[in-house]
């Protein structure tokens, strides 16, 4: 028989277990996205119900069944959804070590994509903001690798130069560490595919000749090719941006790009001459390139075995050549083969034909429009003229509309057999 109070403290028992039934049931539903994050508090993010194991319920009955381990990626959620209150208090902590440990911590938090979210809903962007005032070589780098995996996130660009952080990567690389400069300039370049971080970068005039300056003296490869990308992502924008282009160009951008052209790292090459390609968009940028002998300098890229490094040179070519005299400079141009026999001597023009090739659309978009810029040239036109056959088959076995477009272009370019330029006006 039952007494009163052990029916008492089983009545209490019971009531106590359906309460904490009930509110286990009122935080997980899918509405529950933030928390409130106050100091002491342990509470994190509660499982969704989306992210609880198919059948899986914390509660069935009063008595529970014997313990059992629970899946690995069970214990995994449980762990990360407590830990990102903990976490924005220990990366206020006064001890540095502690502080090494949570910027390494978030670092691997905000690499996921499935955490990422948590963790700014969490306010990380702020308090990392506030520690760019630390000191410390290691959490610097860690630092810039948190505002890189943070700026995938397209909800916090303007975040990120709200709060400084692009200003803050931006003197990182100034740095002498080369560690510290490989992530600042990669998250700069990850953060630069916002419209706001690339205005925040152009607008006050002085960030890009800085940049340009840090690739003149710059001994790391990969950091060069990574500050080479971000002017060129700054120079592009949604079509190109004219005070990005100003800036560089009084600041002897074109000289540089030409300079690095000729190293021999492949990756280098490549960022320099699209580089270049970008520059050459300007007047003033296709003025100062064919006063460098630039078309004689990308000539060679025609025949080089690489088709990215020869994508990018017939490229840099079809900017520069809408100017007059580098139509003069491509026909006239005489630079070695690369062959066996340095004798040999080779011209811009005849290579073109050749090249149009339809296994490559890109490349052959490239070539299509550098003929079309050399054809206005007369005696580019009269060495051309062979190509208007090959033009045709092109129309007609070619799938792309842009490149049949190109083709009649073409056609119609060689076709033309009216004065071109200065003699123009006195054709009646």
């Amino acid at each position: 028989m039952v007494n009163a109070a052990d029916k008492a403290l089983t009545d209490a028992t019971i009531r106590q277990y359906e309460d904490w039934k009930y509110a286990c049931q009122q935080m997980r539903t899918e509405d529950m996205v933030k928390f409130v994050n106050v100091p002491d508090c342990e509470e994190g993010y509660p499982l969704f119900k989306s992210e609880l194991p198919p059948g899986e319920q914390l509660v069935q009955h009063a008595i529970h069944p014997p313990p059992k381990p629970k899946p690995e990626t069970r214990v995994t959620l449980a762990f990360g959804n407590f830990m990102y209150s903990k976490l924005v208090r220990l990366l206020k902590d006064k001890d540095i070590v502690v502080r090494q440990k949570s910027v390494t911590w978030a670092v691997e938090l905000l690499s996921v994509p499935s955490s990422r979210v948590r963790c700014l809903a969490a306010g990380f962007l702020p308090i990392l903001a506030k520690m760019v005032v630390e000191k410390d070589m290691f959490i610097r780098q860690e630092l810039a690798l948190c505002f890189k995996y943070a700026s995938a996130s397209d909800t916090t660009w303007d975040d990120l130069c709200t709060l400084g952080c692009i200003n803050f990567l931006v003197d990182m690389v100034a740095d002498s560490n080369i560690i510290l400069r490989g992530n600042a300039l990669s998250a700069l370049n990850d953060a630069a595919l916002s419209d706001e971080v690339r205005k925040e970068l152009v607008s006050n005039g002085k960030t890009l000749t800085f940049i340009l300056k840090c690739i003149n003296k710059e001994p790391d490869r990969t950091c060069m090719i990574l500050e080479f990308d971000l002017l060129s992502k700054c120079v592009a924008g949604l079509n190109y941006d004219q005070m990005a282009l100003t800036e560089l160009l009084k600041v002897n951008a074109v000289p540089t790009a030409l300079e690095i052209s000729s190293f021999t790292f492949l990756d280098l090459k490549e960022a320099a001459v699209r580089f270049l390609c970008l520059l050459c968009f300007d007047v003033v940028g296709k003025e100062q390139a064919v006063k460098l002998n630039a078309v004689d300098i990308m000539i060679p890229y025609l025949y080089h075995t690489e088709p990215r490094i020869q994508a990018f040179g017939v490229a840099a070519l079809m900017s520069i050549t809408i100017n007059i005299d580098a139509k003069h400079a491509m026909f006239n141009s005489k630079v070695p083969t690369p062959s066996a026999k340095k004798i040999l001597i080779a011209q811009g023009v005849p290579v073109l034909l050749p090249m149009l090739d339809l296994n490559d659309d890109l490349l052959c978009l490239y070539i299509l429009q550098l003929l079309i810029n050399t054809a206005e040239h007369p005696k580019a036109r009269a060495a051309l003229k062979g190509g208007i056959t090959i033009l045709r088959d092109m129309i007609k076995v070619c799938a792309s509309a842009l490149l049949k477009r190109c083709s009649r272009q073409a056609i119609q370019q060689l076709q033309f057999t009216s004065r071109p330029f200065k003699n123009l006006a006195l054709v009646r």
